[in-house]
């Protein structure tokens, strides 16, 4: 302990130094768009290659459990093909261009992620060589995962659902009403919050809430979880509704980014009418 104490003693002009640097590098990046776009760019290749060769590591070892999975998505996705076409699918390809669906999904795999933190992201292995842009949709096996928000030639980080900032229009399946989901609950990473539901709406504890449609990022009628709870305080015009999610981020592995081909058209005709 002495000899640490007389090292930094000695030293103490170049820790300062060092601290200075280090605290203006940071106030650079975190109050200046162009720098911190810079630096994503140049870190997300090769940290996005090291969390690549971990998460594959744990893949292999997971062989097995990831295959059941699989095998539960192919199911879902099966039974959702199946409802769009209101016929049944006995062939194992099915032609989705047939649909001329307006969302094509991107298949890509969550190489690191958090759930502990007030604004969670998530980093994902696809990017803007295979069609990932910003504002992208993410969605996973169970449900909703995120929105890109960054993107590189090989990689993503999208914000989690468990993001102070995150708002998903959604609506309760068994009424046209919708709202904002939001989270609220940073203690409880499989709990939010759907806001904006008007009182003379029929709220019951156990409804579906899923996406609404009325965003270009998400297809609807997406299942995002089911109420739990529901109150109306007294003056209040709104509900306040707790969601209990489908998905539980902390096991979000495989997933699909959303890629709305209409995106664009719909973007330009909003911003000529504001």
């Amino acid at each position: 302990m002495r000899n640490l104490i007389e090292f930094i003693y000695r030293n103490r002009n170049f820790l300062v130094f060092l601290a200075l640097e280090v605290f203006c590098f940071w106030l650079i990046i975190q109050y200046n768009r162009e720098q911190r776009q810079i630096l994503f760019n140049s870190t997300s290749t090769y940290m996005g290659t090291i969390f690549d060769v971990y998460s594959g590591a744990l893949d292999y070892l997971d062989l097995k459990v990831d295959n059941e999975q699989l095998a539960d998505e192919n199911r879902v996705l099966r039974q959702y093909l199946q409802s769009l076409l209101g016929k049944d699918i006995e062939t194992d390809s099915i032609r989705l261009d047939s649909l001329n669906a307006q969302f094509e999904f991107i298949p890509g795999r969550v190489i690191k992620n958090s759930i502990v933190q007030l604004d969670n992201m998530i980093t994902l292995d696809k990017g803007r060589v295979d069609g990932v842009n910003k504002h992208m949709g993410v969605i996973g096996m169970d449900g909703l995962v995120g929105i890109v928000v960054d993107v590189s030639d090989h990689y993503s980080v999208a914000m989690s659902l468990l993001h102070r900032q995150t708002r998903i229009s959604a609506k309760l399946r068994s009424t046209p009403y919708f709202g904002a989901l939001v989270w609220k609950n940073e203690l409880n990473p499989r709990m939010m919050n759907l806001e904006d539901i008007p009182k003379h709406a029929n709220v019951e504890v156990g409804d579906t809430v899923e996406t609404s449609g009325f965003s270009y990022m998400f297809p609807p009628g997406i299942p995002i979880g089911t109420i739990k709870r529901d109150s109306l305080p007294e003056g209040n015009n709104f509900y306040l509704i707790e969601v209990g999610l489908m998905n539980d981020l902390s096991k979000a592995e495989h997933v699909y980014i959303v890629n709305n081909k209409d995106r664009q058209e719909i973007l330009d005709l909003v911003e000529s009418n504001e």
